[in-house]
């Protein structure tokens, strides 16, 4: 009883935060769809056992009709967010637009004259077009669609970053990095000349937020991305990058000689 709000960390979050709501109010921070997420990181799981699954994705939905009903106020990270939960019969004046976003500080264009050695050191041409993926190679970032496209894209002016996974290594057109400190990500952004977000469509990446994409925009770069969520339409708002219509390695690969 001494709390002025309780803010929930998603749904999981909030719900544990619940009895807060006797006292205070109940700000719910919702950044994703916990059950599409679900159904999503199961598609090609042949241990996933479909009672379990479904039985997961029940409570999954109950907690959300649960904390969506007592929270005071809802945090939307996306507009596609808010139509999704208006469906659900959730009320539009409780629910409030709060993307997410990042340090304008921190994550900014950095000046040329700092760039050509640091690309030298990686090998890759003063000259060439480099196309980059900076970040986690979960299901849902479509990571695997777009390392297909790379190399099915034979100009040999269009090199390829993929910076994220477990491992270094070149591979023909292709630079995988391992993981890197926080500090060190702009540098990797800034020699890039476009950048990818390959997402597939799925209802948990379309009500999702990437955090990548305030990312990209921030450091100054064109987007390559798929016809997902916010990000595409703000995309095609501001003509910051090139919208194709799936992640497919075809369109990726289409996608990529239009930028170039």
């Amino acid at each position: 009883d001494r709390y002025d709000v309780v803010i929930g960390n998603n749904v999981n979050g909030a719900l544990f935060s619940v009895l807060g709501r006797l006292t205070a109010p109940l700000v719910l921070d919702m950044h994703g769809d916990m059950a599409a997420e679900l159904s999503m990181e199961e598609i090609d799981s042949s241990t996933a056992r479909p009672i379990g699954r479904q039985v997961r994705k029940s409570l999954y939905r109950l907690a959300e009709a649960v904390t969506c009903r007592l929270s005071s106020r809802i945090w939307c990270v996306s507009r596609t967010m808010m139509s999704t939960l208006r469906g659900r019969g959730i009320r539009s004046e409780k629910m409030l637009y709060a993307p997410n976003g990042v340090d304008l500080e921190f994550f900014r264009p950095i000046p040329g004259e700092q760039l050509a050695s640091f690309r030298s050191q990686l090998g890759i041409p003063p000259d060439g077009m480099l196309v980059g993926y900076l970040g986690r190679f979960h299901r849902w970032q479509g990571v695997e669609a777009f390392v297909e496209a790379a190399r099915s894209f034979a100009d040999p002016r269009v090199e390829f970053l993929i910076v994220g996974g477990t491992e270094t290594k070149r591979e023909g057109n292709i630079r995988f990095v391992g993981e890197v400190p926080l500090e060190r990500m702009p540098l990797y952004y800034a020699i890039c000349d476009v950048v990818a977000l390959p997402r597939p469509r799925h209802p948990a990446t379309e009500v999702a937020a990437p955090t990548k994409f305030a990312e990209y925009v921030a450091m100054g770069k064109p987007v390559l991305l798929t016809d997902v969520g916010d990000a595409a339409r703000l995309v095609e708002k501001y003509g910051c990058g090139i919208v194709v219509h799936d992640n497919s390695p075809a369109e990726l690969h289409n996608g990529i000689g239009q930028m170039k």
